[in-house]
């Protein structure tokens, strides 16, 4: 496992969890990384945007992940090929990623719950960990909820700015051994540490 604190704030994910990673702009994505380093040797893949490819191209961390980018392998507005290539995962995977904003760009909320509704029903028939990050921002808080349903745990992630420093806190906000309270958390060469408690 992983020293960014990450783990210790979950503590512990069984196979066929479903993270649920909610974040503005690209920190949920910060944080989905870390996660996924805590699996390094287990057989990972993950569902990403063409821009998303430059924090993979070149990392150590992630030589041996199965790429898959929406937008050049997958076309987005096809959901099913999505759901096709989960259920086509080789024998043997165990955790993949998935971003959410991207496709809720091109599609309504409902049909992305569909899809994210499928995907949890193929990870848990195989036992593979899905981590799936959603820019906060993109959902109504209704909408939020109902993704949250579908979720074993949720990280939330809020910033504050406060003149030109901005504050980062992450809590699990749902997990089957209940939620926290606010940590900091810092991004510091690419990688992530949760501090103290936030007061």
């Amino acid at each position: 496992m992983g020293d960014s604190g990450i783990d210790r704030l979950l503590q512990g994910i069984e196979e066929g969890g479903i993270v649920l990673i909610e974040a503005p702009g690209v920190m949920g994505d910060e944080v989905a990384l870390e996660l996924l380093r805590m699996y390094k040797g287990e057989n990972r893949v993950v569902f990403i945007t063409p821009k998303q490819k430059r924090m993979f191209r070149d990392n150590p961390d992630f030589s041996d992940v199965d790429i898959k980018v929406i937008g050049e392998d997958i076309h987005p507005q096809e959901l099913y090929q999505i759901t096709f290539a989960f259920r086509n995962l080789p024998d043997g995977s165990k955790v993949a990623l998935l971003s959410l904003h991207f496709l809720l760009v091109f599609h309504p909320a409902e049909l992305v719950y569909k899809l994210f509704s499928e995907l949890t029903k193929i990870s848990i028939d195989k036992n593979l960990l899905l981590i799936v990050t959603v820019d906060c921002r993109i959902l109504d808080i209704k909408s939020l909820a109902m993704f949250e349903g579908l979720a074993t745990h949720v990280l939330e992630i809020l910033e504050v700015i406060n003149g030109f420093r901005i504050r980062r806190g992450i809590r699990v906000k749902k997990s089957p051994t209940g939620g926290t309270c606010f940590y900091e958390i810092t991004l510091s060469n690419g990688r992530i540490k949760v501090g103290e408690p936030i007061e």
